[in-house]
């Protein structure tokens, strides 16, 4: 009988302690749950002000460019290939997006030839004006820098110099790459002869020329 007794003690306080762990169990859980409530709670709202944000400067970058003049993208994109004395036909665009620029509405543009002359462009897109540009040619994409060119402007003047004319008509103005190295080929008509120049558009050097007069 004392025996039983002292069982069915050990049973209680077992089954006392048991309680005790699962109450203690259940309150760590809810306390947890709690935390992770407020938890995702803060991180909904926290979205949910970043999303407000976004729409805000959203707004505002639409309000900027609606008291602008905006150029559209096909005009930056004809901007930069008469730039680079080419046609839509010739070439493969890459990129052609609208960002900012150190405060700057501009349209980024970028394409490349058959001949892997890769052209990257930015353009103001309020008054068109080309504010950057960088040009890669060959399989390593080596960088050439622009600034050291001479202008297509430059080019055409040193063919009439050499082919003695003045007031033609130019039929064909581009930046090409050939063997290795970036060239101006340029053909116009006078007086029914064709002219065909090659000009090195680093040094300015006639590479190649020929006229032929028409029959």
């Amino acid at each position: 009988m004392e025996e039983e007794i002292i069982l069915n003690k050990i049973i209680e306080d077992a089954n006392q302690k048991a309680n005790s762990i699962i109450r203690e169990a259940e309150e760590k859980a809810k306390k947890i749950e709690e935390a992770l409530s407020k938890k995702n709670s803060k991180k909904q709202e926290k979205v949910k002000k970043e999303k407000a944000e976004k729409i805000v400067e959203k707004k505002k970058e639409n309000a900027s460019e609606n008291n602008q003049n905006v150029i559209s993208i096909e005009a930056a994109k004809e901007k930069a290939l008469s730039d680079a004395s080419l046609d839509a036909g010739s070439v493969t665009f890459v990129k052609e997006k609208k960002d900012y620029d150190d405060g700057i509405l501009v349209y980024e543009i970028e394409f490349y030839t058959s001949k892997n002359i890769n052209y990257e462009y930015e353009i103001n897109a309020v008054t068109g004006e080309i504010r950057k540009k960088q040009i890669r040619m060959g399989e390593e994409n080596e960088k050439i820098d622009t600034s050291n060119l001479i202008t297509k402007e430059k080019a055409k003047e040193i063919a009439l110099i050499h082919a003695n004319v003045s007031d033609v008509n130019f039929k064909e103005v581009k930046l090409d790459y050939e063997k290795d190295k970036l060239v101006y080929e340029i053909e116009f008509f006078k007086d029914n002869t064709e002219y065909e120049y090659e000009i090195d558009a680093l040094t300015g050097d006639v590479i190649k020329y020929s006229s032929e007069k028409e029959r």
